[in-house]
């Protein structure tokens, strides 16, 4: 279970990093922000944010897991 549950939180970095479009280079990032609709940033930050807040979850949850794992 802790293994599905890493998986997930990388997944979600993955989602994040996608929607910020932090791979590209940043010459292309310039040009990409400034032809940009305000509505679609919005939507990517609200994205990224809450795909970031599933993935520190999952993280926890998987560190949690674990931890009581190696207790029982």
């Amino acid at each position: 279970m802790v293994q599905w549950l890493i998986y997930a939180g990388f997944a979600c970095l993955v989602v994040s990093g996608f929607a910020l479009r932090g791979f590209p280079s940043v010459d292309r990032e310039q040009g990409q922000y400034r032809t940009e609709d305000p509505q679609d940033r919005q939507l990517k930050r609200k994205i990224v944010n809450w795909s970031a807040l599933l993935a520190v979850i999952f993280f926890l949850l998987a560190g949690l897991s674990a931890y009581i794992g190696s207790k029982l």
